[in-house]
């Protein structure tokens, strides 16, 4: 591989093949943290496989350089493209078939739409999709930790296709729309909700798709894996 290093975060995950003792995202997180560079942002996407690990079953395109490395409960994929090098990583859930694609760029980011791209064309690896029930799901599973406020959120009109987005930024002392008041509101225009962006105060920033996609800001990642991940695995398991 080429001598350019890896991001903090990208760099401690790789590190996981080499652990003397059990890693977990919490553990990477933390080491990258402590080397002063800890992620702004993790994207997961939640699919689902006929047998293969997705790492196995997609084939990298446009690339100059892969190397692959196997731990416990992670399969992890370090390429090289003329911008640098950069991680992609598969992680297991307690379902058979079901994987977090795991990176630390935005899911806006052409790597990642690259993946996106690896993705749709790999016969063994299927995308989940979210719909309003899987949404309020997640979102009355995080009630626990106070009021799930709505920083922004987009839909598609079910008759037309066109696109609908909202957004609504913090004002002091007023609260802005729940999860449930944006579920309403996008049914009450026909809508389909493709993306909310949540908010728990002092708790957890965080982006979930209609893709079965989340990505993490910030805040209390156990919460994010036990509240979000589990629930994106458990829609794919259930389809």
């Amino acid at each position: 591989m080429a001598q350019r290093e890896l991001a903090p975060f990208d760099l401690a995950l790789w590190a996981w093949a080499d652990a003397e003792v059990p890693q977990s995202l919490t553990s990477v997180i933390a080491a990258a943290a402590a080397q002063g560079g800890g992620p702004s942002q993790i994207t997961f996407e939640t699919v689902f496989t006929e047998g293969a690990n997705p790492i196995e079953a997609i084939r990298p395109r446009g690339v100059m350089e892969a190397a692959r490395e196997t731990a416990t409960s992670v399969e992890l994929l370090r390429l090289e493209d003329q911008d640098g090098p950069w991680l992609l990583a598969a992680l297991s859930t307690p379902h058979v078939g079901v994987y977090h694609l795991l990176s630390s760029m935005p899911s806006t980011h052409p790597r990642w739409q690259r993946v996106d791209r690896w993705v749709n064309a790999s016969r063994n690896v299927s995308r989940c999709f979210l719909n309003h029930r899987d949404f309020k799901s997640i979102g009355d599973g995080l009630t626990e930790f106070g009021d799930v406020e709505v920083g922004r959120w987009t839909a598609r009109d079910v008759n037309d296709a066109s696109s609908v987005s909202r957004g609504f930024p913090v004002r002091s002392r007023a609260q802005r729309p729940t999860y449930l008041d944006a579920i309403r509101e996008a049914e009450s225009r026909m809508a389909s909700i493709r993306t909310l962006t949540l908010h728990i105060r002092d708790t957890l920033s965080m982006h979930l798709r209609r893709t079965a996609g989340a990505t993490y800001y910030s805040g209390s990642f156990q919460t994010f894996e036990a509240f979000v991940l589990a629930r994106l695995a458990q829609a794919a398991s259930d389809r």
